[in-house]
């Protein structure tokens, strides 16, 4: 199951909001890069030994997915999903790496340059890194900042970084023989696997004073409170796995995650709770779009006040 805790719960709200419905069809976009790091680092000491040693990664998105940030010539997606296996001088077996809550960030400035940025934190061994690494593509590798398929290219320690630190001390290593590149999937059609259910919706709210209240909310609008409260929503549903990543967007925005996974009430009942910002407050009717492992389901509709 996951479990992001974020701030003090104010609010949460059992949606039951009826079968999600079939899916759009949508492209996934696999991004790879492999290689070796450059045998002498760039900056600071590299105590995991990464020098010189072979590695290998990959990042996946969707077109589904909004931009969490962008301008006119770059676009930055957050809460994709990374895998990867890099070796060290400290280990005599390759470490295998995953994440899923990678951003990356394309941007097309030309003629200037084209840029690939990606970052992540990580448990390498038994340290917890922040890393991220820098790629200046050549000009016209990017033709938008939309996620989308290009060809391999390869890039050189001049035009490729990666930089890990502890929080104290921090790395960067060139990049040398390496390839990058985005492949698309087809575009596929299918039907939703996660369904939120149709009746019982509730709603809770823990005070300022650290008092909390409860009360039915069936189709009355999801009232945000006082400006001290912190509101969230929470779903049932069914179909969510251990594993999945769950994302939930209310009226286009990106709202944390704070539990997805099995109720506990009975078998195969999933809750899925999600923090509401303020800004949301008075927007009256909107979407909440649920993403499991990338694939979206219909919208549903709330109204805020």
């Amino acid at each position: 199951m996951t479990r992001l805790h974020g701030g003090r719960l104010c609010l949460i709200l059992l949606a039951i909001c009826g079968l999600a419905g079939a899916l759009a069809a949508q492209t996934s976009y696999t991004y790879t890069a492999a290689g070796v790091f450059a045998a002498t680092p760039v900056s600071g000491a590299d105590e995991l030994r990464l020098a010189g040693e072979p590695f290998s990664i990959t990042v996946t998105a969707s077109d589904s997915q909004l931009s969490s940030f962008h301008g006119p010539a770059y676009a930055g997606y957050d809460g994709l999903q990374f895998m990867g296996t890099l070796h060290t001088g400290l280990m005599p077996t390759p470490v295998a790496l995953a994440s899923k809550n990678t951003w990356i960030v394309l941007a097309n400035g030309n003629p200037s340059y084209n840029l690939f940025a990606m970052g992540t934190t990580l448990k390498v061994i038994s340290l917890t890194l922040k890393v991220s690494a820098n790629i200046t593509l050549p000009v016209g590798t990017l033709t938008t900042v939309r996620n989308h398929a290009f060809p391999a290219v390869g890039f050189t320690p001049s035009t490729a970084t990666m930089t890990y630190s502890d929080g104290t001390n921090s790395t960067t290593l060139g990049m040398t023989g390496s390839l990058y590149g985005a492949a698309a999937s087809s575009s596929v059609t299918s039907s939703a696997k996660v369904y939120l259910h149709s009746n019982g919706v509730r709603a809770i709210t823990l005070h300022a004073d650290g008092t909390q209240s409860e009360r039915a909310v069936s189709n009355a609008p999801v009232d945000l409170g006082n400006a001290s409260d912190v509101v969230a929503l929470r779903f049932y549903a069914s179909g969510i796995s251990p594993t999945s990543d769950v994302q939930i967007q209310i009226a286009g925005q990106q709202v944390p995650v704070l539990y997805a996974g099995a109720s506990g009430n009975y078998p195969g009942l999933d809750e899925i709770g999600v923090q509401v910002p303020r800004s949301l407050a008075g927007t009256g009717k909107v979407d909440v779009v649920v993403s499991v492992d990338g694939q979206s389901a219909a919208p549903v509709q709330l109204t805020i006040q």
